[in-house]
């Protein structure tokens, strides 16, 4: 059973740097959604970028950025349906931080409701 504040409690862990961790958390929440919804697409999306900065952090920066476009793409499609907050989160914001992340240094955090996290 999934804890009640997952999505509290793997936002926590990413802002943490424990992005392995957050990518644990958000792939038990994809788990629990039917394949083809939106919220699936959202998850997926989450645990795709978690999984791009743990490459990184682990010497592979081509297998970060190709885990980060199909972040990017599954979170888009979330947003086409569901908007650009999702459960808090402003997708916007973390694909641009995630990215920064990515290619220009520090820590990524995960946006609440577009504050800068």
């Amino acid at each position: 059973m999934a804890h009640p504040d997952a999505m509290a409690w793997a936002a926590d862990l990413f802002d943490g740097g424990h992005h392995w961790l957050a990518h644990e958390m958000w792939e038990s929440k994809w788990a629990g959604e039917p394949r083809a919804s939106a919220r699936a697409r959202f998850y997926q999306g989450l645990l795709l970028a978690a999984a791009s900065l743990v490459k990184q952090e682990v010497g592979y920066p081509d297998a970060a950025d190709a885990l980060f476009l199909e972040a990017v793409g599954a979170l888009e499609e979330a947003m086409h349906e569901l908007g650009a907050v999702i459960e808090g989160v402003d997708l916007l914001h973390f694909v641009a931080i995630v990215d920064h992340a990515l290619h220009d240094g520090p820590p990524a955090h995960v946006p609440d409701g577009g504050s800068p996290g």
